[in-house]
């Protein structure tokens, strides 16, 4: 087998291993959205929609603040994938750990802000939109 082919196959197997993960946390915090909304509805009399607003933010951002070390993962297969870079072999959890160990915690977490400024609004947004034609419109 050569070796561009074992690379792929490699990918794929990590990009499918880092939708499962996210679709668990992503299942992960919609029970947390879930128990958001009750709280906001009962703590702030919130109209349902607005509270679906909140907790569809909240989820959105919790969901993105857990997934992003392992999507600055992706990001660096990707590029090493599509240049001319010499393809490495490591494991994920290889890659973080010595991403901590040579340039500290915050290398996991480079590109945040802009990850939570184009996730959070979408999620809140999303899940807003849901719960309002699901209580006005599809009765």
């Amino acid at each position: 087998m050569a070796t561009s082919d074992y690379n792929l196959i490699v990918y794929k197997i990590v990009r499918h291993l880092a939708h499962y993960f996210t679709s668990n946390v992503f299942g992960f915090s919609s029970r947390i959205n879930q128990l958001f909304s009750v709280y906001i509805l009962e703590h702030f009399h919130a109209t349902p929609t607005l509270s679906a607003f909140y907790s569809g933010a909240t989820a959105g951002a919790l969901a993105a603040i857990l997934t992003h070390p392992f999507d600055t993962i992706k990001s660096i297969r990707q590029v090493q994938l599509g240049s001319n870079q010499a393809q490495s072999n490591e494991s994920t959890l290889h890659i973080l750990r010595r991403m901590l160990k040579t340039q500290g915690l915050r290398s996991w977490y480079n590109g945040l802000v802009p990850r939570l400024l184009k996730v959070t609004p979408a999620c809140a947004i999303m899940i807003s939109t849901i719960e309002f034609f699901r209580q006005n419109i599809f009765i």
